[in-house]
């Protein structure tokens, strides 16, 4: 049950760090565009 928790945890920063890629990546995009 802890390591369930600390494994859901890890993957929840991993998202986290993956969504801010993206949306950095996206801004950049946006920004070049113009």
């Amino acid at each position: 049950m802890f390591q369930d928790k600390i494994s859901i945890q890890n993957y929840q920063k991993r998202f986290l760090n993956l969504k801010y890629r993206l949306v950095k990546i996206i801004k950049n995009h946006k920004n070049e565009s113009r």
